[in-house]
């Protein structure tokens, strides 16, 4: 008897501790980054390993950009007082380079974003309208904070039966899946007020995890600053 007892508290208390260890990351003080709004994907030709690569992936490419490049960004989403779409671009463009450099991908695309100052400009190339087209975006400021979020719920309905290729792996009942990089808009959510965007998600029988950032505030910079 007292060790099924010491059994049923453990499974309480694991729930709990990792409910604690989320809490407490949410409580972090607000950091900054750059912005420049809008929501993307990766747009790689159309294969086989890319039609099973999983979310963050679109086989969009357009031909006449493969003889040269590998992958481009493709904006799947945009609000229109964002910086993005103020200095002209649109959905379902490709974002081919940033401050003159190609992009390789989208966790790539992000890091330079998430660095650069906010008042500052990027140079954009894209490929607008079967057209090579260069635009200044002026970088707005991002607020938000660390945190994570702890579910339970059962096994066999939740995930997906799913090993290969992607990075991570699901086996309905244990599972790790990365972010390649996917985040949502704050203004595109039923809810503005905040949006969680996953790092990486994980989940072992009916407990999933996941660790992540809670974006706050998506705010445009008026006073631009010397271009980078």
């Amino acid at each position: 008897m007292r060790k099924n007892m010491i059994k049923i508290v453990g499974w309480f208390c694991i729930p709990a501790l990792l409910a604690a260890g989320c809490a407490s990351e949410k409580a972090k003080p607000l950091a900054e980054r750059g912005w420049i709004g809008g929501e993307y994907v990766a747009a790689r030709p159309s294969t086989l390993w890319n039609r099973w690569s999983g979310e963050g992936v679109a086989c969009t490419l357009p031909e006449a950009l493969q003889t040269n490049r590998s992958v481009a960004v493709q904006i799947t989403r945009l609000n229109t007082n964002s910086p993005v779409a103020l200095a002209g671009l649109r959905k379902d463009d490709f974002i081919l380079e940033v401050n003159h450099r190609p992009v390789s991908g989208l966790e790539a695309f992000r890091r330079t974003v998430d660095r650069s100052q906010p008042g500052t400009t990027l140079a954009v190339t894209a490929w607008q309208d079967r057209k090579l087209l260069e635009y200044s975006v002026l970088v707005g400021r991002e607020k938000y904070k660390s945190g994570g979020n702890l579910h339970v719920g059962l096994p066999t309905v939740v995930h997906r039966w799913d090993l290969w290729p992607d990075p991570g792996f699901s086996l309905v009942c244990v599972g790790y899946e990365p972010n390649p990089g996917l985040r949502h808009e704050l203004a595109s959510r039923a809810k503005p007020q905040e949006v969680y965007n996953e790092d990486w998600k994980a989940y072992l029988g009916f407990i999933e995890v996941s660790k992540g950032e809670w974006v706050t505030a998506e705010e445009p910079v008026t006073d631009s600053a010397p271009t980078k």
